[in-house]
C-alpha cells in the first residue's frame, strides 16, 4: 500500500474500485495513483472529496487527446481486482498497446525480469484519438509466450523493435474482467456451475501476517521462546532488534503494541509454514502484524482441517493447524471445515448444518447446505464432502482444463450426481488429505534411502537425473530419489528445494530426515492417487 494518500488521488482512485464487491481491493500502489492522474490529465475529470474542514470540488480540464506512456508493474493487466480500472481505461482511450515483459519470480515465471525487481513489468502506451474509435483496440505482445526468457534477449528484442515491427496480437476484453492478457477460456458453461470455494465455506481468510518472520517464526522451539523473552523484557531498543534480525526498516509491525504481549507456554505452537514444512510460532494477537485470529483461533488447541487455496495462482493444499500467508505461493486462504464456540439456532430455519454439536458446527455457506440437500448427498459427513472437493483439486485433467480460471479466481468445483463417483472421489481426497498431513506409514520401497555417512550439513543442494540422487552436500545424498519426486510443485514452491534451502548450512537431525524421507512417500502416493482421480473425473468433468 502507497502511504500517498492524499485526499486528491484518494478521490480519483474511486472509479477504480466502483462495484467491485471485494473484501480486500490491492489498487492502491502508486504505480495505480499514477496511471490514473495521468488519464485525468487526458480526458478529463471532475473530483471531490472531503477534508477535514470541508468539501473540496474541482475539475482538471483534459487535453482530449494524446497519449500515456508507462513502465510499471504489470499486475493490473489480470489483477482480478483490478478490471474496474481496466474497464475505466477502456473508456477513455481508443487504442492501448501491451508489452508484456513478465519476469515476475513470486509466482515462478521462467524468465529474468528487465529490472533487479521480483514483480513483473509491462510497458503499455494508452492512445486517445481526437475522434474517438466506435471499437476500442487493444494489442498485446507476450515476450514469455515468444520464450524471449533472459534479460539481455529482452533487452535486445527492445532496442531493435518498435511499435510497427513488433507482431501484436489482438485481444478483445469483455466483461466482467476485461483482461488485458491473452486467455483461453474453455467450457465456460460448464465451469461456471461449479461451486467456488468461497461459497462453499462461510469463513475463510490469508493465513497469519507476522511482517517479522525471522522474529516470530523458528525452526526450533526453544531459539523462539528465548528471543520473544528477550524483546518482551525490552533486552534491545526497536532499532537494535531492526539491525539484530535483519527487518525491514519500514516494516508495519506495531512494535509498541507487540510489548503488551505475555508469553503464554500454550502461544508457542506448531505454525504450517510451507507445504510439509512445519515451524514455531509465537501465536499472539499483539505480537502478530495480521493474526487472523477470526479463523485461526479455530486451529488453535482445536481439532480442525482447512483446505488452503489461491486466488491469483493455484494452490491446493491441507492444513491442519496455524498457517502462514504465503504458506503455497503468493497469497494463500484458509477455508476452515469447522467452526468452534459458536451460538445460534440456525437449526431451526428447517435447513440445518450438516454437522453441529455443543463446540463446533460445519462451515458451510447456507446456499451450499441447501444444495447438499437438493443433491441428496446429506448423508455424507463434511470430512467426505471436503475430500470430494479435495479430489476435484487434484486432477490433472481439472487443472490442465481449467487452467485459466484457476489462476483468476478461486476455483469452482464441480459436483457429480452419480453418488457411486462421488463416493469413490470422497474416499481418494481422504486417502490424499491424510498423505498430505503425513498421517500415513510407506513401505520402504516407496521412500528414498539416506546411507551415506556425514556431517548432515545442508551444503550443495544437487539432484542427479542420471543416478537419482539428492545430494544435500558433495557427499551425502538421498538414494532412489525420483525425478518426479524432486520436481513436484505445491503452489508456487518446488517443494523439496523448498525446504533444502530454507535450511541451508543447517545439520539434519535423524528425525529431519525421516521426515524428508515420509515428504517423498507422501509425494509418491500423491502422483499415483492423482491419475486414480483422473481417469474418474476425465470423462466428465
Amino acid at each position: 500500500y502507497s502511504k500517498n494518500k492524499k485526499p486528491f488521488i484518494q478521490s480519483l482512485l474511486n472509479d477504480y474500485k466502483k462495484d467491485l464487491n471485494e473484501k480486500k481491493i490491492n489498487i492502491d500502489d502508486d504505480y495505480i495513483k499514477f496511471i490514473r492522474f495521468a488519464q485525468s490529465k487526458i480526458e478529463g475529470v471532475k473530483y471531490s472529496y472531503k477534508n477535514k474542514k470541508e468539501t473540496v470540488t474541482g475539475e482538471i480540464i483534459g487535453a482530449g487527446e494524446g497519449i500515456v506512456g508507462i513502465i510499471t508493474n504489470n499486475s493490473y493487466l489480470n489483477g482480478i481486482t483490478h478490471r474496474a480500472m481496466r474497464k475505466s481505461l477502456l473508456k477513455t482511450f481508443d487504442k492501448i498497446y501491451i508489452l508484456n515483459l513478465h519476469g515476475n519470480s513470486i509466482i515462478g515465471e521462467p524468465c529474468k525480469n528487465v529490472f533487479d525487481i521480483t514483480v513483473g513489468v509491462s510497458i503499455v502506451l494508452f492512445v486517445k484519438l481526437d475522434k474517438p474509435l466506435k471499437n476500442k483496440e487493444v494489442y498485446y505482445y507476450s515476450t514469455l509466450a515468444h520464450n524471449i526468457l533472459k534479460r539481455e534477449d529482452k533487452y535486445n528484442f527492445l532496442y531493435n523493435n518498435d511499435l510497427e515491427t513488433i507482431e501484436w496480437e489482438k485481444l478483445k476484453p469483455e466483461e466482467p474482467y476485461y483482461w488485458f492478457v491473452e486467455k483461453d477460456f474453455v467450457d465456460k458453461t460448464k465451469y461456471e456451475k461449479g461451486w467456488r470455494l468461497n461459497n462453499i465455506f462461510d469463513t475463510y481468510s490469508v493465513g497469519v501476517g507476522t511482517k517479522v518472520d525471522a522474529i516470530s517464526i523458528d525452526f526450533e522451539k526453544t531459539e523462539l521462546k528465548n528471543r520473544i523473552t528477550d524483546i518482551l523484557q525490552k533486552k534491545y531498543k526497536l532499532s537494535e532488534i531492526i539491525i539484530k534480525f535483519g527487518i525491514n526498516k519500514k516494516t508495519t509491525w506495531e512494535y509498541n503494541r507487540a510489548l503488551k504481549s505475555i508469553a503464554k507456554n500454550k502461544e508457542f505452537t506448531l505454525y504450517d509454514y510451507r507445504p510439509f514444512d512445519k515451524r514455531y510460532i509465537f501465536y499472539n494477537h499483539n505480537f502478530l502484524s495480521r493474526s487472523r485470529r477470526k479463523v485461526m483461533n479455530n486451529f488453535f488447541e482445536k481439532e480442525n482441517i482447512a483446505i488452503e487455496a489461491g486466488r491469483l495462482e493455484f494452490i491446493a493444499f491441507v492444513s491442519n493447524i496455524i498457517s502462514d500467508e504465503h504458506f503455497g505461493g503468493s497469497k494463500s486462504y484458509k477455508f476452515l471445515l469447522y467452526i468452534y464456540n459458536t451460538n445460534d439456532d440456525y437449526d431451526k430455519n428447517g435447513n440445518g448444518y450438516l454437522f453441529k454439536d455443543e463446540t463446533k458446527k460445519d462451515n458451510f455457506t447456507k446456499d451450499f447446505r441447501k444444495f447438499i440437500k437438493k443433491q441428496k448427498l446429506q448423508d455424507y459427513s463434511p470430512e467426505e464432502i471436503l475430500g470430494y472437493i479435495y479430489a476435484i483439486l487434484y486432477s490433472e485433467t481439472y487443472r490442465t482444463k481449467y487452467k485459466e480460471y484457476l489462476i483468476v479466481d478461486f476455483p469452482k468445483i464441480p459436483f457429480n450426481s452419480n453418488k457411486n463417483i462421488f463416493t469413490k472421489l470422497s474416499k481418494l481426497g481422504i486417502e490424499l488429505i491424510e498423505n498430505h498431513l503425513l498421517k500415513r506409514n510407506y513401505p520402504r520401497k516407496e521412500k528414498p534411502i539416506f546411507a551415506v555417512e556425514g556431517n548432515n550439513k545442508i551444503d550443495s543442494i544437487l539432484y542427479n537425473e542420471t543416478k537419482q540422487r539428492l545430494y544435500i552436500n558433495k557427499e551425502q545424498y538421498f538414494e532412489n530419489f525420483q525425478q518426479n519426486t524432486w520436481e513436484y510443485k505445491i503452489g508456487g514452491y518446488q517443494v523439496f528445494d523448498k525446504y533444502l534451502k530454507a535450511r541451508k548450512r543447517m545439520i539434519l537431525s535423524y528425525n529431519e530426515i525421516n521426515h524428508l524421507k515420509k515428504i517423498a512417500g507422501s509425494i509418491n502416493k500423491t502422483i499415483k492417487l492423482q491419475k486414480i482421480i483422473d481417469n474418474l473425473c476425465s470423462a466428465w468433468i
